[in-house]
């Protein structure tokens, strides 16, 4: 009888076993959909994240040393830029300034009728306005990247964060200095590139120069790459796109958003109103 009883016990736990692991599994063959996506603020484990973090990776896209150095720089950035609420009491006295949020997963799952470009539009106003929505006063930025989609990015700021950043030709200035860490799959590395790059444009008024982006250094991986990302030392922030690459109503102030898709895959230019080499960047105004 006791056998009997750790054979049910025994098969139960297996049974766990391996609905955790066909879970997952289907998440890594098929790709995520926006249900799917946990706060790293109050659900770390779900983002692969020991501690509550800026930074969600359920897929492990890059390493955990990179996460923790990413949301290190996010913190530097909370700290550093100021409170952009016109209610500063709104504001956290010890880390003021703009939120940025992370989203990295290895592949989008859109439903039927969408496109994955449309879905991560939709997931990173979503995550910003909604779901996630860090910061004070809808002061969020939030990115949105999926690794074997054509490494496409998606981003969202409202309208006194995007005027923050320098508008909609320093985003895209800053846009195109990230393409090049991703041709490379430097992942983490292009993400600390936006994000010190958008402190760097609040904290000093000076847009950088895509041409001088470090990313330059790296040789473009091949197109079909999806390994993870090596360890790097800058910062990532971007703004993100509504879910019909229309216009939509952002949060919080009223005031316009900036919305920017940017999809890129290795010797290939992708569908857009603006076109790049090796990148296409749609912008909107959300309103």
């Amino acid at each position: 009888m006791e056998y009997y009883q750790c054979g049910i016990v025994l098969r139960y736990v297996f049974f766990l076993a391996l609905t955790f692991m066909t879970k997952h599994c289907v998440h890594a063959e098929s790709g995520y959909r926006l249900v799917n996506i946990a706060s790293p603020r109050t659900n770390p484990a779900a983002c692969g994240r020991s501690t509550a973090s800026w930074v969600c990776d359920p897929g492990r896209v890059i390493s955990e040393e990179e996460a923790v150095r990413l949301n290190h720089l996010i913190d530097d950035v909370r700290k550093q830029t100021p409170c952009v609420c016109l209610d500063k009491s709104r504001c956290d006295a010890s880390a003021p300034g703009i939120v940025v949020g992370v989203l990295l997963v290895p592949k989008v799952s859109p439903p039927d009728g969408s496109s994955v470009g449309q879905e991560m539009n939709r997931w990173a106003k979503e995550l910003a306005t909604s779901r996630w929505s860090f910061g004070a006063c809808s002061d969020d930025i939030v990115i949105v990247f999926s690794r074997d989609d054509s490494r496409q990015l998606a981003v969202y700021a409202n309208g006194r964060v995007a005027s923050r950043v320098g508008g909609q030709p320093c985003l895209i200035s800053i846009l195109q200095g990230v393409q090049p860490y991703m041709s490379a799959a430097k992942y983490a590395e292009g993400m600390n590139y936006a994000v010190s790059s958008f402190k760097k444009v609040i904290l000093e008024g000076v847009c950088p120069n895509p041409a001088n982006s470090p990313g330059h250094k790296y040789p473009p991986a091949g197109s079909g790459d999806s390994g993870s990302s090596s360890s790097s030392s800058s910062s990532s922030s971007s703004s993100s796109s509504s879910s019909n690459g229309g216009t939509s109503n952002s949060s919080g102030s009223g005031s316009q958003g900036k919305s920017t898709n940017m999809g890129h895959s290795a010797g290939n230019v992708r569908a857009g109103s603006l076109l790049f080499s090796l990148l296409s960047i749609t912008l909107m105004l959300v309103s």
